[in-house]
């Protein structure tokens, strides 16, 4: 401790006091160490909007609805292609049929006419008979064939329809179903959505019961700090304490800052006069004592 040497008694026991109330009874002041904090980062997690939630079902469904639809019209479109083509066939084969007919109708006529040449008989009635007759066979097979090629062509064209009808009522076919789809996604997405939020909620929940068990443990800490530096400083502090602290060094520079200054039996007297210079000096005080003492005699 800085001080001034006294130039009296009376300031000599000024600055014994204070050197006594610094060292003895004043402690220093109790400083609480900085606890660090617990220093963690919550999770953030903002929830879907409905709109949000919409825009995203659309998204997530858009390609396969697409894709359905495509593969719905594209397996129509073939089967209504295979009926025309079927159409056209029947049309064909029914044509075919029916110049095998004429060609067969022509054919025999052409013997029957050969045949009455032959027998002089090709002005005859027989010939004319003959050749309507065919001709009325003739067309008996073909109106045979072009009924069953119509019945073919009705029993084609009314699939068709059915087909073409179906085709244009894709969108319509498809919504119902899609509807279903992009409400069922829908919930999908908000239950995610849910299960998300509650995952943040019961993290930073745990977060904010571990922030408060460390806050606990801190003013745990603090007390038992407080405690325990106040254990310490109403303990009375040993010689070796107070010597290691600079206190004897000190009171003992003050003592003789001011008897130095004496001539040494005064010096002498009124140290022996001032027993209660114990109380500050305790064992050094026969030392000093027994210093100034030496000092009368010898001098």
């Amino acid at each position: 401790m800085q001080f001034n040497l006294p130039t009296s008694l009376d300031e000599m026991y000024v600055i014994l006091n204070d050197l006594f109330h610094h060292y003895r009874v004043q402690r220093l002041p109790f400083e609480e160490p900085e606890l660090q904090p617990l220093n963690i980062k919550r999770m953030e997690y903002t929830r879907l909007t409905e709109t949000e939630i919409s825009a995203k079902a659309k998204d997530m469904i858009l390609a396969d609805q697409q894709r359905e639809k495509m593969e719905y019209s594209k397996e129509i479109e073939t089967k209504i292609a295979e009926l025309s083509q079927k159409i056209a066939l029947a049309q064909i084969d029914a044509q075919k049929e029916k110049d095998e007919v004429v060609s067969l109708f022509s054919s025999s006529v052409n013997k029957v006419e050969e045949q009455a040449r032959k027998a002089g008989l090709i002005n005859s009635n027989v010939v004319v008979i003959q050749t309507a007759k065919l001709e009325s066979t003739k067309n008996e097979r073909i109106a045979k064939i072009n009924s069953y090629m119509n019945a073919k062509i009705a029993e084609y064209t009314a699939q068709k329809t059915v087909l073409e009808e179906q085709l244009s009522n894709t969108p319509m076919h498809f919504k119902l179903v899609h509807d279903y789809d992009f409400e069922k996604k829908k919930e999908e997405i908000k239950n995610e959505d849910e299960k998300l939020a509650m995952e943040v909620f019961k993290y930073n929940n745990g977060l904010d019961e571990k922030e408060q068990r460390y806050a606990n443990s801190l003013i745990q800490s603090r007390i038992r700090l407080r405690i325990n530096y106040m254990e310490v400083a109403t303990m009375d502090l040993t010689k070796d304490q107070l010597i290691e602290l600079g206190y004897y060094e000190d009171v003992i520079r003050c003592i003789c800052g001011y008897f130095n200054t004496l001539e040494p039996a005064d010096a002498y007297y009124k140290f022996r006069e001032n027993s209660k210079l114990v109380v500050y000096l305790d064992d050094f005080y026969q030392e000093l004592l027994y210093f100034y003492k030496t000092n009368a005699v010898t001098a």
